[in-house]
């Protein structure tokens, strides 16, 4: 099954690059309005951000239904059909990556707010005071910890996934 999802996984790369190029203009948007000091260009740049988040996860969901609509109406991946595993088995790898996926660029999406959210604190001029200060500390140790281990999960898992079919 791990070869079938790695099959998936690339299958669907172009619309994940596209996504990732869409949300890196973003933050280097934002980035830059934060060093030029232009509070229109962070703005528009965050709002994408955010209307984007919502969209693009679905869109991703709905992308996995098209191509599995297509992949049992036309004869354009006949082949997966052919290979020696069960119908449950291709099923399967197929749902699985689809929710990987979302899950993969909602991360993305995660890691870009954190980093217009740092960027916004250095704008501000907070983000020294976020260190130093006490009040802080307690919650940005614990959000920094939970942080962590969701990417150490993610990088774990991801090299699970991309090693089990080898």
């Amino acid at each position: 099954m791990g070869k079938l999802m790695k099959y998936e996984w690339k299958k669907q790369r172009t619309s994940r690059m596209i996504v990732m190029v869409a949300l890196a203009v973003c933050v280097l948007t934002f980035l830059g309005g934060v060093m030029v000091e232009k509070d229109a260009l962070m703005g528009v740049s965050a709002m994408l951000l955010l209307v984007g988040s919502f969209f693009v996860v679905f869109y991703m969901g709905i992308e996995s239904i098209l191509i599995l609509n297509r992949d049992l109406k036309t004869k354009q991946s006949y082949m997966i059909w052919m290979t020696p595993k069960s119908v449950w088995e291709i099923l399967g790898a197929k749902f699985v990556v689809a929710i990987v996926q979302m899950f993969f660029v909602f991360a993305l999406y995660v890691i870009a707010g954190l980093l217009c959210f740092v960027g916004m604190l250095q704008y501000v001029g907070e983000l020294g005071n976020v260190f130093a200060s006490n009040s802080y500390s307690p919650y940005l140790l614990s959000a920094l910890s939970i942080v962590n281990e969701l990417l150490n999960l993610l990088i774990v898992f991801l090299t699970f996934f991309f090693t089990a079919g080898s």
